[in-house]
């Protein structure tokens, strides 16, 4: 296995514990705002991509928007989690289970969420990913994503790793075992332009956890493809 696929197979795993531990249960905040602001330009449906989408927590959310939610993750526990999800909730969604550079689209996206997956991959692989995403997007189509900030207090509490992901340690509990890709805002807009994307939103989310103990920060971007 090489370096890419192992780092990969590490954070599936972790993924897999923290879902199962009840982590990102419900839909996030700024996807909520990014949708609404698409109906608010006129947005009228069509198809919409949550990739890693682990249990399906924003697969609701795009039906709710008018889409026909489609949910793609490498892991199996997701994928059953997600189908569950969907069936309780009465979601006619779409579920792939496979590895994101294997993924196939018979017709273009209109929207695509990437929460809380962009910043698990090594560098390399995000460029290829942002570049995918931008191509199975039909032209005017959006994607939201976000990513971690360097200011978030764990990025110090790891093992910087030659793909550029810091394995993280047992100084934070939590996060311990998995491998996190930490960018600052400039390094994020230089990767999304080199995919192609315009951006038309950008917002830094920044919450202190654990009695003001721990600082989470992320920044999330709002990208168009053009045409």
């Amino acid at each position: 296995m090489d370096a890419v696929r192992e780092s990969i197979e590490v954070n599936r795993r972790f993924g897999d514990r923290l879902m199962r531990l009840g982590y990102a249960l419900y839909p996030d905040v700024g996807v909520v705002r990014f949708l609404s602001r698409l109906k608010r330009d006129g947005a009228v449906g069509g198809r919409g991509l949550d990739l890693g989408c682990g249990g399906g927590r924003h697969l609701l959310t795009l039906q709710e928007f008018g889409y026909s939610p489609m949910g793609l993750d490498v892991s199996e526990d997701a994928i059953a989690a997600a189908r569950g999800f969907c069936q309780a909730a009465g979601i006619d969604s779409e579920l792939m289970l496979s590895a994101f550079e294997a993924a196939e689209f018979e017709s273009p996206l209109d929207v695509i969420l990437a929460c809380g997956v962009m910043y698990l991959q090594p560098i390399q692989e995000l460029k290829l990913q942002l570049k995918r995403c931008s191509d199975w997007l039909r032209p005017g189509g959006a994607m939201w994503a976000n990513f971690r900030h360097p200011d978030t207090s764990f990025s110090k509490s790891g093992v910087l790793r030659p793909d550029g992901l810091v394995e993280i340690d047992e100084r934070s509990p939590q996060h311990a075992g998995g491998r996190f890709l930490f960018l600052e805002r400039d390094q994020i807009l230089e990767l999304v332009g080199e995919a192609g994307f315009e951006v038309f939103n950008s917002e830094r989310t920044e919450l202190w956890r654990n009695a003001n103990t721990e600082r989470h920060v992320w920044e999330a971007v709002w990208l168009r493809r053009p045409g």
